[in-house]
Parts: C-alpha cells; sequence; structure tokens
C-alpha cells in the first residue's frame, strides 16, 4: 500500500521547486512542447537500458518530472488543461475503464481486457 502523507508531501516539494524553476530558470523558461516530447523519449530509452534497480530509479524520476513537465508546457504554450484538471481527467478516465476495481468484484484478465476496449470504443477511441 502506497504511503499517501509522505507522497503528498514529496510531490509538493516536487511542484514548489518546478514553480520557483518557472521563474528563475532560463533553461525551463525557455523549454519548448518538442524539447520536452524528446526528452521523454530519450527517458523512455534510458529506462529500457537501465541495469540495475538503483539506475531504474533514477531514470523513473527523470521520467515522472519530465511528465510534469510535458504538463505544465502544454498549458502554458499550448492552452491544454492545468495539471490538477490533467490528474483528474485521468482519474475519471481510468475509473470508466475499469469499473470492477470501484466494485469489488473480480474479473479476469480477458474480462479486464474486453471492459477496457469496449468503454475506450465507446468514448471514440481505438483499443490497446
Amino acid at each position: 500500500m502506497l504511503k499517501m502523507d509522505s507522497i503528498i508531501e514529496k510531490f509538493q516539494e516536487l511542484l514548489d521547486f518546478t514553480n520557483l524553476e518557472l521563474e528563475r530558470c532560463p533553461w525551463i523558461k525557455e523549454l519548448t512542447f518538442p524539447q520536452i516530447m524528446n526528452e521523454l523519449k530519450s527517458e523512455v530509452r534510458e529506462i529500457e537500458e537501465a541495469k540495475d534497480p538503483e539506475e531504474l530509479s533514477s531514470e523513473l524520476g527523470d521520467l515522472f518530472r519530465d511528465v510534469l513537465l510535458a504538463i505544465i508546457v502544454a498549458h502554458r504554450d499550448l492552452g491544454a488543461r492545468p495539471l490538477e484538471q490533467v490528474i483528474g481527467l485521468i482519474h475519471e478516465k481510468i475509473k470508466r475503464r475499469k469499473p470492477w476495481v470501484l466494485e469489488g468484484r473480480s474479473v479476469t484478465k480477458e474480462e479486464a481486457e474486453r471492459i477496457w476496449d469496449e468503454v475506450k470504443r465507446i468514448e471514440g477511441h481505438s483499443t490497446h
């Protein structure tokens, strides 16, 4: 089980630092969406190439940070929704696509995939 108080505290520290960077760091101020997309791709490659749990953890942290920056830059430069709305959107989407989780019922992997695909189809998205 995740320790929420600790996670929330660390996430708030990361957000606070990121806000300072947005004000004070020229590289972050000038970061463009295409640049951050390239960074994300690079981090995924580095995750795939990680050789041990420490390196993997470090690279996963880098990816998490770059996703956060992508959301901020997309909001700032492209009019995408702000972070809190993006978090809300994904939460609602996952609840729609995995209703059995909140209903407390068990499903097989095949049932889970079928429900996921059906909800995506209804939403107008392709499957997997």
